[in-house]
């Protein structure tokens, strides 16, 4: 009797504590256990939150209420109330529902879902898929990745969608999260203003997918509207289709493809652009030397691929009409490099050893160039010679060489030849430290440069006969004339082609330097200046080969006898900034004492310094220059100063100065007084000629969804040094983006 009695107090006592235990809001479920059906798995087991749970095992259905959280895999269902039927996992949920899933966040009153099938539906809700929001009155059907919305609201603004800056309202919305969405019958707001209407609205929801629109003017071009439409053709491959028009030059359009791996392994791409051109050559072109007709293109090629972590292959090519297309129609490439560079090259390379394998040359005859046809070089870093005390350091290169002029005017053939070379460099180095602070490093190296062509000289003798016309006047005031004969021997010296030469080149040096540093306290904040003094002793014979009797392809021909050594220190600056150092200044200085020069040079020509400073937080200043002891003055002086000292202003200003070439000053400053508006001044300023270059700049108006620019440039018309005149030339342009895809905002001042 009295064990019955207590088995039924036990069988009480456990069923109050499986009570307590739901009613604490915490309950593990799996489906197996919950149904005999389903996998336990943690992808199909079931978790529940809540402040009051209560689990009816007979009919395998849950009911939670209070902040409920319900998380099944990758999916999470909060609501105030939810119920699940674990025998066919459909979810009702009422009262601020949150479906949280990968790619989408769902925000309702109420919501019916199945955990297993991942379908949904409900009654007026909101979605956010970034960058999108949308909201509509019903979702009848959501499959697992595509949904079916009807009467919907689309924008990327993060107000509410009735205080949107813009949104899109479509009859039908299909929407694929981290894909893409189809609008059909959209129309489109701004505020509460329709503005146009469009059939069919896709949209990519990838950064680089959309159309983007920039119109402006500019006194070159005449008024301009520039268009481009980005689209994704499968997962490596997309593409971008242009057409502009410009009222002064004409209608142009081109195309472009552009891939990717998705590994990272590969990408390139391969553009064309095609402009009828109604002004090709203004007034200042010279028929004789261009003759541009309208139709005017280029054609570009870019691939990269990385076979494995150490090698790689680049090919660039590109190909254009004439001299001018990148000029006047891609301003910032052309600014960046004044030809066209065509390459292929294949690159090997380890911690120890590099090759090489390049083919470089030009496509337009009218540009000069270096054509390497082909080029192959092997690069040793400095490492150690198996367990001995020596350092070795090398690179070898072979290459076919021709050096070519442009086709018009005529060439002058005494600069056009070519040539195979083979250069081989060898260093050996015996690094030491003595005294426990002078590093001593001597080396010794051996060059030898191959070339199958050099150059001679011819003297001939050369004879001349002719006669010479004489004038006399006779007694009566009657001048005669007669001719007398003569002849003579001249020496001529003659440019020839000579045979196949080795230039040797030995060299010997020796490389000294030691550190020191000082530590002291300056109002209580650490500081310490480090300084590294070196010299470097550089001896190189006269080679057995002639400079002058060398074609001259690049630095490698010019090198000749050299006697010098270099003084110099590095500085170094520094405080610590908590528990770590951080450089105030970086400077070194430096100068060379030539004993082998020029006659009539200094021993001391010049004294050169470079360095970096960041004396505060938002403050950088960059560095170079040479003065000019032996003729006085400063030779050369470059310094950029950038300042951003918080989020709202940014300052670049930047001085640039080469004696008897330029001498310029240029500045760029944006502030931001507030997260809304950003203002924008620019300008050049050519202090050498005494002229204004260019100025400008940029209003910006930023919404939380929506950003507008308007931008203008100056360029004050001037003389070339040809005598050529230059027109006064005014830009304007305007660009409009999302900001949640900020890669469609202008990637130039004036062009895209």
């Amino acid at each position: 009797m009295w064990r019955w009695i207590m088995a039924a107090v036990m069988g009480l006592v456990t069923l109050c504590v499986l009570r307590a235990s739901v009613l604490a809001g915490s309950l593990d479920i799996g489906d197996a256990a919950a149904l005999g059906s389903l996998d336990s798995t943690a992808e199909t087991q079931i978790s529940a939150k809540a402040d009051e749970l209560d689990y009816d095992r007979e009919k395998g259905v849950l009911e939670a209420r209070g902040h409920v959280v319900i998380r099944r895999g990758t999916d999470e269902l909060r609501a105030d109330y939810v119920r699940v039927d674990m025998k066919t996992h459909d979810a009702i949920a009422v009262g601020n529902v949150v479906l949280v899933r990968p790619k989408a966040t769902w925000r309702g009153d109420n919501l019916a879902y199945n955990f297993k099938t991942r379908v949904a539906s409900c009654d007026r809700f909101r979605v956010d898929f970034s960058p999108f929001q949308v909201e509509a009155k019903a979702m009848p059907t959501a499959a697992a990745d595509r949904y079916t919305i009807e009467d919907a609201f689309v924008t990327t603004c993060t107000n509410p969608m009735a205080h949107a800056h813009y949104k899109v309202r479509a009859s039908r919305l299909d929407l694929v999260p981290g894909s893409y969405f189809e609008a059909h019958g959209a129309l489109v707001y701004l505020g509460d203003v329709p503005v146009f209407y469009l059939p069919y609205w896709y949209r990519n929801l990838r950064e680089d997918i959309g159309y983007r629109f920039y119109p402006g003017y500019s006194s070159k071009m005449g008024a301009f509207l520039l268009n481009t439409v980005r689209y994704r053709i499968n997962p490596i491959l997309r593409g971008e289709t242009s057409l502009d028009l410009r009222s002064r030059r004409g209608l142009a359009g081109g195309q472009a493809f552009k891939w990717n791996d998705p590994e990272g392994a590969w990408l390139g791409e391969v553009r064309g652009y095609y402009a009828e051109d109604q002004e090709p050559m203004d007034e200042n072109d010279d028929p004789a030397l261009e003759n541009i007709s309208s139709g005017r293109y280029r054609f570009f090629l870019k691939h990269g691929a990385s076979f494995s972590a150490n090698d790689y292959i680049l090919v660039q090519s590109e190909y254009v009409s004439d001299r001018d297309f990148r000029e006047d129609f891609f301003e910032d490439e052309f600014r960046e490099s004044r030809q066209p560079d065509n390459y292929a090259v294949y690159t090997w390379r380890d911690d120890a050893f590099a090759f090489n394998a390049l083919v470089r040359g030009r496509l337009n005859d009218f540009y000069p160039a270096v054509q390497r046809l082909p080029e192959l070089s092997f690069e040793f870093a400095r490492q150690q010679i198996m367990d001995l005390p020596f350092y070795y350091e090398g690179a070898t290169a072979a290459a076919f060489l021709d050096r070519v002029e442009p086709k018009e005017p005529e060439p002058d053939p005494a600069n056009e030849y070519s040539a195979f070379r083979f250069d081989s460099a060898h260093m050996v180095y015996y690094p030491g430290r003595y005294f426990d602070f002078l590093s001593l490093i001597p080396r010794a190296g051996y060059r030898a440069t191959f070339y199958s062509k050099t150059r001679g000289q011819e003297t001939a003798l050369v004879t001349r006969t002719g006669t010479v016309t004489n004038y006399q006047v006779d007694a009566s005031g009657h001048t005669n004339m007669f001719e007398t004969p003569f002849t003579d021997t001249l020496t001529v010296t003659n440019d020839v082609e000579a045979g196949a030469k080795l230039r040797n080149r030995f060299e010997v040096g020796l490389e000294a330097s030691y550190r020191a540093f000082s530590v002291w306290d300056a109002g209580g904040v650490p500081m310490r200046h480090v300084i590294e003094p070196y010299a470097n002793y550089t001896l190189v014979p006269e080679p057995n080969l002639d400079e002058n009797a060398i074609y001259k392809f690049d630095e490698v021909d010019k090198l000749g006898e050299e006697h010098k050594l270099r003084l110099g220190a590095r500085n170094k600056w520094q405080v610590k900034d908590q528990d770590r150092a951080r450089d105030l200044a970086d400077a070194d200085v430096y100068t060379t004492l030539r004993f082998h020069r020029p006659e009539g040079e200094a021993l001391i020509r010049d004294i050169s310094a470079e360095g970096e400073l960041t004396p505060v937080s938002g403050v950088y200043v960059r560095f170079d220059g040479t003065l000019n002891v032996d003729a006085g003055g400063v030779d050369v002086f470059n310094v950029r100063t950038e300042l951003k000292p918080d989020e709202w202003i940014h300052f670049a200003g930047e001085y640039r100065f080469r004696k008897d070439d330029f001498s310029q000053v240029s500045a760029d400053c944006t502030i931001s007084p507030n997260h809304e508006w950003a203002f924008n001044g620019y300008g050049r300023y050519s202090i050498e000629e005494s002229r204004l270059e260019e100025v400008g700049g940029y209003a910006q108006k930023s919404l939380d969804c929506l950003a507008f620019r308007l931008g203008a440039g100056f360029l004050p018309g001037y003389t070339t040094t040809a005598g050529a005149q230059r027109d006064d030339e005014v830009r304007v342009i305007f660009g409009m983006w999302l900001t949640a895809f900020p890669h469609g905002k202008l990637l130039g001042r004036y062009t895209q």
